[in-house]
C-alpha cells in the first residue's frame, strides 16, 4: 500500500514538473524562442543617423560587412535597403556613395524635381546609352520643366532612346494650351528628329492651333536645313492648305489670307 502511494506521489511531481517547465517556454519572447530561425535582416542592419539642427539629414544604411554567414547574393538584395526617415529630408534618400543614376532616381521618386532635373541635365550627353535610357525616363517623369533636354534627346543616336524621348515629349507638347507656344516648341522638335514617322506624328499636333498659325509654322520647318523636316513639312502644307507648296510669297499670301477669314 505504502509503495502505491510513494508511486502516485512520484508521477505527480513528475507531472507538475513538466506543467511548470511548458509554462515557462510558453512565455518566452518570441525572439529567443526561435533563436535560430531569426531572419538574417535583424543581425546585418545597422542605423547610422546624422542629425541636423531640426530633421535627420540622411538615411538607414545597411552594414553587410559583419555577416559573414550570408552569400553574396543575399547581401547584395539587401545592401541597398533604404528608409525614408522624414517626408521633409533635404538629401535624396540613396545610400551613401550611391552614382548619379541612384541620386536621380530617388529625387525623382521623391519628386524633387528642380534638384533632379540639375542632374539629369549633366548626364544628357552621356556616352553610355544604359544611363541616357535612364536619364530619358526621368526626365519623362519631370514633365514640362524637362522639355529642352527631352527635345535634345529627340536627336540621340541609339533610336531607341530617341524614340522614348519622342514619346514623353509629344505628350507633354499635347498638353501646352498656349498655341504659339505650341507651334514654337514643335518648330524646335521637329528639327531635332531623324525619325520621318515621329516627324509625321509631331506635325500633326499643329493641327490643334489656327490654320495661319499651323502654317506659319511648317513655312518655318519647310525652310529648315533638316531634310525629314522639311519634307514632311511640305507634305503637311498640302493636307493644310488643300494646294500644293510652290514657294514662300504663295504661303505667305495664304496665312494673310486665312488671318482675315
Amino acid at each position: 500500500m505504502l509503495s502505491k502511494y510513494w508511486l502516485c506521489g512520484i508521477l505527480f511531481l513528475i507531472l507538475a514538473l513538466f506543467l511548470i517547465y511548458h509554462y515557462k517556454t510558453a512565455t518566452l519572447p518570441l525572439s529567443l524562442k526561435n533563436k535560430g530561425d531569426v531572419s538574417v535582416l535583424d543581425n546585418i542592419i545597422s542605423s547610422d543617423y546624422q542629425s541636423g539642427d531640426t530633421k535627420i539629414n540622411n538615411i538607414i544604411s545597411t552594414n553587410v560587412n559583419s555577416a559573414s554567414s550570408v552569400n553574396n547574393t543575399e547581401t547584395s538584395s539587401v545592401a541597398t535597403t533604404n528608409i525614408n526617415l522624414d517626408a521633409n529630408l533635404t538629401q535624396p534618400v540613396v545610400t551613401p556613395g550611391a552614382s548619379d543614376i541612384e541620386i536621380l532616381t530617388a529625387l525623382v521618386d521623391e519628386e524633387k524635381f528642380s534638384e533632379a532635373l540639375n542632374i539629369a541635365k549633366g548626364l544628357v550627353k552621356s556616352p553610355n546609352a544604359e544611363i541616357r535610357t535612364e536619364v530619358v525616363d526621368a526626365l519623362g517623369w519631370i514633365g514640362i520643366k524637362a522639355l529642352p533636354e527631352l527635345s535634345v534627346m529627340l536627336s540621340d543616336s541609339d533610336s531607341d532612346i530617341a524614340d522614348s524621348a519622342y514619346n514623353f515629349w509629344e505628350e507633354i507638347v499635347k498638353e501646352i494650351s498656349d498655341d504659339v507656344s505650341k507651334a514654337d516648341i514643335v518648330v524646335a522638335g521637329v528639327n531635332m528628329l531623324s525619325d520621318q514617322g515621329n516627324a509625321e506624328s509631331a506635325v500633326m499636333m499643329l493641327d490643334r492651333i489656327p490654320e495661319d498659325m499651323a502654317v506659319t509654322a511648317l513655312l518655318k520647318l519647310i525652310n529648315s536645313d533638316n531634310i525629314i523636316a522639311k519634307e514632311t513639312a511640305i507634305d503637311h502644307y498640302e493636307f493644310v492648305t488643300g494646294e500644293e507648296f510652290t514657294d514662300q510669297e504663295t504661303a505667305e499670301r495664304w496665312i494673310e489670307k486665312a488671318k482675315a477669314e
